[in-house]
């Protein structure tokens, strides 16, 4: 048996990237379709070789990870591109992008880009207001190309997911970070003699035989699905500040919150605390517990 990973799965055909850096067109073996399992990009394989440049996946390796949206397993960090300017940043679609990475056990990088645009001030503001949150924070600019070294960096031996607003830059950052110049749908028909395929399919982008990219479409809002009482432990720097006077304590209404106090004192970011409780207020309306 040879080991790899799903880098993108077309109609029934998946195709591997093995250890040697070759992609081969595989079947799913029957049982798979028996038990309902369904493969994923990201899923590591074993299969066997049944001829040139084919073959069949006999057992997928136990999931670190598995998100639904996009569907994609084993993927650790969550690359949130946001613009300084043009557009301006959206505080409120940033943090339930941050929690969204959260639910689904995701690192957030924070990748806010456009520096070109923005003067000093508001790096300094959203390292004031972000630097608490559990994020790792970058800084990047396309023309300049500040920051893309170090983002390249932290995208080695991992698969993350990319998220952004419309407009932010995220497909120029793919651009720098080397994406031209991974397996696309042509190369691979190509390098197993299959015509092309066009049919809508997910796709991984690969950076190197350890590192790989999940693009995303970008996006002007994002809806959690989440008990709002529960919103509050996605918050990280709540944490060390939630010795409340109520076990049950949301932090919104509740007397002797010290999550509360921590705001009065600047010890938790006013902005992302506001955010918080605008974000807490729309899922009691739209939260439905199953």
């Amino acid at each position: 048996m040879t080991s790899g990973v799903i880098i993108k799965g077309v109609g029934s055909f998946y195709y591997v990237l093995n250890e040697l850096g070759e992609v081969v067109r595989c079947r799913m073996r029957g049982s798979f379709r028996n038990k309902k399992i369904t493969p994923a990009v990201g899923d590591q394989v074993h299969y066997i070789i049944d001829g040139p440049g084919d073959g069949t996946v006999v057992e997928i390796l136990p999931r670190k990870s598995y998100m639904t949206r996009p569907f994609v397993a084993n993927a650790t960090q969550g690359v949130i591109v946001a613009s300084l300017k043009n557009p301006d940043i959206s505080f409120i679609l940033l943090d339930k992008m941050i929690v969204n990475n959260k639910i689904n056990g995701l690192k957030s990088i924070l990748c806010f880009n456009k520096t070109d645009l923005a003067d000093d001030s508001m790096c300094q503001y959203v390292t004031e207001h972000y630097g608490s949150c559990g994020a790792e924070l970058f800084f990047t600019c396309g023309k300049t190309l500040l920051g893309i070294d170090q983002l390249k960096e932290i995208l080695q031996n991992h698969i993350s997911v990319f998220t952004g607003v419309s407009g932010a830059g995220k497909s120029t950052i793919l651009g720098l970070l080397g994406t031209d110049k991974t397996f696309k749908t042509g190369e691979i028909s190509e390098k197993i003699k299959r015509g092309k395929n066009t049919t809508r399919h997910s796709e991984l982008i690969v950076l190197d035989e350890n590192s790989f990219i999940m693009d995303t479409p970008g996006f002007s809002d994002l809806e959690l699905l989440l008990d709002p009482n529960d919103l509050w432990h996605y918050y990280e720097e709540f944490y060390e500040h939630s010795d409340c006077r109520f076990n049950t304590c949301v932090h919104i209404n509740e007397p002797d919150c010290a999550v509360k106090e921590a705001v009065a004192q600047n010890l938790i970011s006013s902005l992302r605390y506001d955010n918080y409780k605008s974000i807490y207020e729309s899922l009691k309306k739209t939260y439905k517990p199953y």
